[in-house]
């Protein structure tokens, strides 16, 4: 099986929309952007995922790596603080790996 990278893409952007509450407003061009860029590098994820070329550790292990990506790139958008942009970042990449799971 396959994961709907569309879906899943915004499934992950409501996501952090909810997790910004009002200052979703002021960053959701943006933020949609920003994980749109993103799409092909979830998708390879949850695909090696799946195909059993990444153990958990390893997935774990990049899934990190994209919450720091996403969280740095909402943090540059000058957001209240590091805790928002943790939050958000939290929010999205939650809604993939849960995705992800679904497919094992």
């Amino acid at each position: 099986m396959r994961i709907d990278i569309d879906q899943t893409l915004q499934e992950m952007i409501q996501a952090v929309e909810e997790s910004l509450g009002d200052g979703w407003k002021k960053v959701s061009g943006p933020v949609k952007e920003m994980m749109h860029r993103q799409r092909e590098r979830f998708e390879m994820l949850s695909q090696m995922r799946t195909e059993g070329l990444l153990t958990e550790e390893e997935f774990q292990y990049r899934l990190n790596e994209q919450k720091q990506i996403l969280q740095a790139n909402v943090e540059a958008l000058k957001l209240r603080g590091k805790v928002l942009a943790q939050n958000a970042a939290n929010a999205a990449i939650e809604v993939f790996e849960k995705a992800v799971r679904a497919l094992l």
